[in-house]
């Protein structure tokens, strides 16, 4: 059930009373780090990403049209992806910045017999049913998004999702997963 005083409060403070900012804030900002600090953990960093997210949510209120707490939450939830994003980030670029300096396609087909590597992969790959092989391919190769493939093959974004999935799972079985993850980034990084 949508709390009306909340909107009633909405209403004062986009109407240009501060008061009613406030009483929101007092409100709400103890049991938004409650659940922002159940989602990391970490009580400083609960109170900053509410501060913020608080500070976009003043910042927004001419796009508020209704149900504020909503909107707050769904700010919370972005700042708490981003922050994960943020922190996960760096660590994924510097392991494929150290894969492109210890590799370069000249030391890769010195180092490693990458003819092999792709054949095993392609073999993988011949065992799909032909569904989730154009699937996979669609998503992997073209790098089209699900919509795009949904649009492309004339099917649900859960079937891609299904085949795209289904695909993943016979090819960790097919070959070793690190190597597709290798392959995979070397074929579209370097």
């Amino acid at each position: 059930m949508i709390d009306n005083s909340d909107e009633l409060l909405l209403v004062d403070w986009q109407n240009g009373d501060e008061k009613a900012f406030r009483l929101f804030y007092d409100l709400h900002f103890m049991n938004s780090i409650k659940n922002v600090y159940y989602k990391t953990g970490d009580f400083h960093l609960s109170e900053e990403i509410v501060q913020d997210a608080f500070l976009s949510f003043y910042n927004n209120k001419i796009k508020i049209t209704k149900t504020p707490l909503l909107y707050l939450n769904s700010i919370l939830k972005n700042k708490i992806v981003d922050h994960y994003r943020k922190k996960v980030q760096p660590i994924i670029y510097g392991e494929i910045k150290d894969i492109k300096n210890e590799f370069s396609k000249d030391s890769i087909s010195e180092n490693f017999n990458f003819q092999h590597l792709s054949s095993r992969l392609n073999k993988a790959l011949d065992t799909l049913p032909t569904q989730t092989k154009n699937v996979f391919i669609l998503s992997r190769e073209e790098q089209l998004s699900h919509k795009e493939i949904s649009d492309k093959l004339g099917i649900s974004l859960k079937t891609v999702e299904y085949h795209i999935t289904k695909a993943m799972k016979i090819l960790k079985k097919g070959i070793d997963y690190n190597l597709l993850l290798f392959i995979y980034f070397i074929n579209n990084i370097l």
